[in-house]
């Protein structure tokens, strides 16, 4: 409703003109304006002074404008800038190597010199780029169609497809940005997170809605013992008065050492406060390298870690199923220098390296630095001994709050000191925890500096080997006992108790006759480590996140009732399942829960590759091969050392394995990846996927990984955790399976040195005979070995599977009718049948050549087989044959004048060349000739130009709802010129045709 400033209801009046764009908002002070607002609005015009005008006119329309402020992010893009250049510019701004570095000052003011030399020369040679949300796709749309379409508004929509397609068809300049394609499924697919951040809430605390009761209540919650009595700026000296004899730790640093380093840095990870990012460290080449050489040398000599390293700035990333309005559910991760992370890294590899050599510097039943298919084989190895022993098992997962963050500082450097680190380690650590300084970045939030006196900053190499040494206490002092006396229901019984971690997820297990006397274990077990936690390492544990597991064997009659030991805070039921260290374990050990999370997440994985592929598009069939090994099937291969408990195929039988029906599931899934991955029918054959794109079968994969996961164990040192195991078996008479299973990895070890020692190279030989004092070259030769006895069985397994197909074949024709069986079943397993589809070729192409050498294709003979009724009794048009692959290259008479121009470019007709040394050549052909409907929307692309004539035909697009030949008088579009490789008029195939401007793989 209009309404006059005056209050009197007006009409809307004509507008006139305005002099100015935008219009001018005044209200003189001698004149009634009259300003029309809506009807939402009515309550907020405000009366506003202006001088007289001086011409007739009034102002009779207010126009508010509102624009949303936006602020474009930028930073260097480095991908652009060659390292010739950026040393040329660098030498400009490096300080003096004669600079004196002998004070803790002048290394600070030297390194800061450093950083201002890269940032300036970053900011000369590298050109910014925007980041963040403002890089739209509408830009990237833009570069594209801008020289390529002239009817953009017309075909948007199906050319935005079209370009899609194209972009994931164009090879990728580096298998990093090849890895990036494959990952912008998930990206696609992941919940944009608020610019804002919600009123925070939290228990006992008033609730937060304004920048600073947020940041405040960050700072609280995250960051507890921030400014306690425990936190310091510096910790002081450790007491070197009670430590043990001192571990020998390399202090110095070679140029290779540094150059191998940086060479081997990640790239688009996000910078520090310092804004210099490891592209440009690897841009600065040896010029650069010299200088972080020297002032590295001096650090390490001097046990500093400078000042210009200690800013860091928080980012809080959001625990995914966690409500935003809680602290709780965010997790900082701390973005650092990345100069400062190339020296922590040296730090770290020093430390890793004396634990390497000193094993019993950390618990044994600390796993943190070794793997997590160890921890659970370990856990595992427990209760399957205690089954055999007729008893049962316990577990309890505790859970940490906060640990990375609120590590006491000083009572870890004493834990170093006591461990035996030289001076200079321990000095260089307590530097590098002295003097920290951090700033929240929340969303939509970013708060000032301010003193971070406790914990260790995730984000640093540093920190997870500082973890473990912190915590060791834990497990160090932890009560674990064999036959404990313990009471529970009147009865007295005897508890093995133990302790395991992989970090901070920390495991408490108890073995006796019964469940009851395991939780009284369990409650001693627990209290001794909560002491430990409050006298040393001032740790705090969630009780309520606690999760209990009585495990049962199959087919016991045995309960538990849901007896639950008594801790405060703890009152949950025992669970029938239990994520460990990332696989589902049930209480019968049965793997079927965990096999169905790995189905899950497999088909997750799978949604994501649809993004950027289809049976005739997107990458093609060898990038989409790379995508699985090493996309998806490390989802299947996961700690399979642990849970897959099962021999080789046909193999004996052992206790408690996997049953056939889990196995079938497993492959079935399997079976669908690779369908999926290689665009092949439904019905295709597993083994003719694993031949034609040599991959191995999955139980041959999960088998020979498990192998050589217990073979490296048992070729190295013997953990010290083996020799408290119980053989005696008397009780149930059921072996456990990993007694047999490591025999077999013991059996692959002998027969490998017996194949070393035949061998008839002296060289070979020797250099065999030397491995197993070479941690690296031992476990090099066992995987190898193990790889060649994977190949042997897929050779066999192939070798049957081609026999069965022979014999039906013989069953459902007269007489040997080998020679039309389908070329893929003429070769041997081999890696040569991936040498058939040509890095060059498209998806399509790729696609059609798998269908044809299969034989599972869409053309009538196969779909008159699987009963398509339209496909009738799948003869060829011609009426002389069946629908094949095979008659359209060679019989068909009504393809006979294109057949004859193939052969002019082949110089034969050979149906096992054009499928082999041809397959670039015969897959256009049988694109455009071959008439499949699956094909419809890439064929015409093999008559633009005309595959087979003399001269390229003019780019056209196919008329909606027409035939996809090529008619005049259509306007030509980006659709021509799709990167197919066509036949020309020379002797050979003329590349791509015109490049496109595809979208950066940057992020």
């Amino acid at each position: 409703m209009p309404v006059g400033i005056s209050g009197i209801k007006l009409k809307p009046p004509t507008i006139t003109t305005w002099r100015t764009w935008p219009p001018i908002i005044i209200v003189p002070t001698s004149t009634f304006m009259h300003s029309y607002v809506s009807e939402d609005n009515k309550r907020d015009p405000r009366r506003s002074a202006a001088p007289r005008f001086r011409s007739d006119h009034r102002i009779i329309e207010t126009k508010i404008i509102r624009f949303i402020g936006i602020k474009v992010r930028t930073k260097p893009c480095l991908d652009r800038v060659d390292e010739k250049t950026l040393t040329n510019e660098l030498v400009n701004h490096l300080p003096p190597k004669s600079d004196s570095l002998s004070t803790r000052e002048q290394i600070v003011s030297y390194i800061s010199k450093l950083i201002q030399a890269l940032r300036e020369t970053i900011r000369l040679v590298a050109p910014r780029i925007e980041i963040g949300f403002q890089r739209k796709r509408q830009t990237i749309l833009e570069k594209q169609l801008n020289d390529r379409m002239s009817q953009v508004t017309s075909l948007q929509e199906r050319d935005k497809r079209e370009l899609w397609r194209i972009f994931t068809e164009a090879e990728p300049p580096s298998i990093r940005k090849t890895f990036h394609l494959a990952s912008l499924g998930q990206k696609i697919c992941r919940p944009v997170e608020s610019s804002q951040l919600p009123t925070m809430t939290h228990l006992g605390e008033k609730d937060a809605d304004t920048p600073g009761g947020k940041i405040g209540m960050f700072k609280k919650v995250i960051f507890r013992a921030n400014g306690g009595p425990k936190s310091c700026t510096a910790p002081v000296q450790a007491d070197f008065t009670h430590h043990g004899k001192e571990l020998h730790i390399r202090q110095n640093l070679s140029d290779e050492e540094l150059k191998e380093l940086i060479r081997g840095l990640p790239r688009w990870k996000s910078t520090g406060s310092d804004q210099v990012p490891y592209e440009a460290i690897q841009l600065g080449g040896g010029i650069l390298r010299n200088h972080l050489l020297r002032v590295f040398q001096v650090c390490l000599q001097m046990g500093y870690h400078p000042a210009n390293f200690k800013d860091a700035i928080l980012v809080m990333v959001r625990k995914s199923p966690k409500p935003a309005n809680q602290p709780t559910s965010w997790r900082p991760l701390a973005l650092l220098s990345c100069l400062g992370k190339i020296l922590e890294k040296i730090v770290a590899s020093r430390m890793q390296e004396a634990l390497k050599a000193n094993p019993h510097l950390l618990p044994a039943g600390q796993f943190g630095w070794r793997t997590t298919s160890e921890a659970l084989e370990y856990m595992l190895d427990k209760i399957y001994s205690a089954w055999a022993m007729g008893k049962v098992v316990t577990i309890m997962g505790l859970d940490i709050s906060g640990a990375y963050d609120n590590v006491w500082r000083q009572a870890l450097i004493q834990t170093l000191a006591d461990k035996g680190f030289p001076r200079w380690i321990v000095n260089m650590i307590q530097s590098f925890l002295s003097d920290r300084t951090a700033c929240f970045n929340l969303p939509g939030i970013v708060s000032l500096p301010f003193d971070l006196n406790t914990g260790v900053p995730q984000g640093s190499p540093l920190s997870p080997i500082l973890f473990l040494f912190f915590a060791s206490p834990l497990l160090q002092r932890a009560k674990t006992f064999k036959n404990y006396p313990v009471e529970a229901d009147g009865k007295r019984s005897k508890v093995d108790l133990f302790a395991f971690a992989f970090v901070d997820d920390i495991y408490l297990m108890a073995i006796s006759d019964n469940y009851a006397a395991n939780c009284k274990g369990l409650e001693m077990l627990h209290e001794g480590l909560m002491d430990t936690a409050n006298e040393l390492l001032d740790l705090r544990f969630g009780a309520h996140k606690y999760s209990i597991m009585h495990f049962k064997k199959p087919q016991s009659k045995k309960g538990h009732n849901d007896v639950i030991p008594s801790i405060p805070g703890f009152c949950k039921k025992p669970e029938p399942n239990m994520r460990i260290l990332g696989v589902i374990v049930s209480s019968d050990l049965t793997w079927g829960d965990h096999i169905s999370m790995v189905i899950s997440k497999v088909k997750q994985r799978m949604g994501y590759l649809s993004f950027i592929s289809g049976p005739h598009w997107g990458p093609n069939l060898k990038t989409m091969r790379l995508f699985f090994i090493s996309k998806i099937r490390p989802v299947f291969t996961y700690a399979c050392g642990a849970w897959f408990i099962t021999r080789e195929r046909d193999e004996d039988r052992i206790s408690y394995q996997i049953n056939n029906k889990q196995m079938n599931r497993l492959e079935d899934a399997y079976t669908f990846c690779l369908r999926k991955i290689s665009g092949a029918f439904d019905r295709t054959a597993p083994q003719i996927l694993e031949k034609e794109m040599f991959i191995e079968n999955i139980w041959t994969v999960l088998h020979s990984q498990a192998t050589l996961h217990r073979a490296k164990l048992l070729s190295a040192l013997p953990p010290s955790w083996v020799s408290d195991k119980n053989y005696d078996f008397l009780k149930s008479g059921v072996r456990n399976p990993y007694d047999d299973l490591k025999l077999d990895a013991w059996a692959c070890i002998m027969n490998l040195h017996e194949s070393i020692n035949l061998n008839e190279k002296p060289e070979f030989r020797e250099a065999g005979l030397r491995a197993p004092d070479d941690p690296k070259a031992r476990n090099s030769r066992l995987r190898s070995f193990i790889k060649v006895g994977a190949a042997r069985s897929c050779s066999v397994r192939w070798e049957k599977y081609v026999l069965q197909r022979r014999v039906e074949k013989a069953m459902t024709s007269r007489g040997d009718n080998s020679a039309q069986l389908p070329a893929v079943l003429l070769e041997p397993w081999s890696k040569r049948s991936l040498g058939y589809y040509e890095k060059n070729m498209t998806r399509a192409q790729t696609t059609i050549l798998l269908h044809c050498r299969t034989e599972f294709i869409g053309l009538k003979a196969h779909l008159s087989k699987i009963g398509i009724k339209e496909a009738g009794p799948g003869r060829c048009a011609c009426g002389k044959f069946r629908e094949t692959p095979f008659h359209l290259f060679v019989q068909c008479e009504r393809l006979k004048d294109a057949r004859k121009k193939l052969e002019q470019k082949v110089r034969h007709i050979s149906y096992q060349d054009l499928l082999t040394k041809h397959s670039q050549i015969a897959t256009q052909w049988a694109l455009k000739y071959f008439d499949i409907e699956q094909f419809d929307s890439v064929s015409w692309t093999m008559q633009t130009p005309h595959l087979l004539t003399h001269g390229p035909l003019p780019i056209a697009l196919p008329p909606e709802g027409g035939p996809r030949g090529l008619q005049a008088g259509i306007t030509p579009t980006l659709r021509g010129l799709r990167p197919i490789a066509l036949l020309g008029t020379g002797d050979g195939v003329v590349e791509r045709a015109p490049s496109l401007a595809i979208p950066s793989l940057s992020p």
